[in-house]
């Protein structure tokens, strides 16, 4: 954070870790540099990491580089 003269906009997922008295007092002590966004609880299509779960349920272990797994969670197969 030293040195950065834009706020960093962090978007985070809804897990309870995320959310502790802690994570808001360090986030507060920042005095604005950081702020937190949290996605909705209900939108795994918002989550890069949810699609790369949904993509391995859906086609269980692969050969494709790591680069047509993201390439397909883009198109939406």
């Amino acid at each position: 954070m030293k040195g950065r003269r834009r706020p960093i906009h962090l978007v985070l997922d809804g897990l309870p870790a995320h959310k502790t008295r802690g994570v808001r007092d360090d986030v507060d002590s920042l005095k604005g540099r950081l702020t937190l966004h949290f996605l909705p609880g209900d939108a795994p299509d918002l989550n890069p990491d949810e699609i790369g779960v949904e993509l391995h349920q859906a086609h269980g272990r692969s050969a494709q580089p790591a680069a047509q797994w993201r390439e397909a969670g883009r198109s939406g197969a």
